[in-house]
């Protein structure tokens, strides 16, 4: 089952997303009327940020990097208060609003924050699997 689970949350990643297509699809269906999918692809500046859905239960991948080569990556969870966990991670990830890292935090507003902190503009892939409340 977690084999499964992890396929099915890095699939479009294998598959690969083009470059040159920024996509930014909130609420997409994916079963029912209960799961949703959030996903995000595009530049992110240095400080820049954006946010995930707002008072949702979720579990996510994340792949940054500032070229094709996406050498950042993370599974991680956010609840529904928007507290962070970060499960298999690489080097640069911080589940704070912390300097050098690509961070995923609790912005204190019910939701997580994804900001870019590593110092360089990142090519930032996300896939949010949710409940809404």
């Amino acid at each position: 089952m977690k084999k499964l689970l992890f396929l099915l949350l890095c699939l479009p990643f294998l598959l690969g997303w083009s470059s040159d297509t920024g996509w930014d699809n909130p609420n997409t269906q994916v079963v029912g009327t209960e799961l949703s999918v959030y996903t995000y692809y595009n530049n992110v500046t240095d400080d820049g940020s954006f946010n995930l859905p707002t008072s949702t239960d979720g579990l996510g991948v994340i792949k940054s990097g500032t070229t094709d080569l996406l050498s950042i990556s993370a599974i991680f969870s956010v609840d529904k208060n928007g507290n962070t966990l970060l499960g298999t991670t690489s080097d640069s990830l911080s589940n704070h609003d912390e300097d050098g890292n690509l961070c995923i935090f609790d912005a204190g507003e019910g939701y997580a924050t994804i900001k870019n902190r590593i110092g360089t503009t990142q090519n930032v892939k996300v896939i949010y699997y949710f409940q809404k409340e």
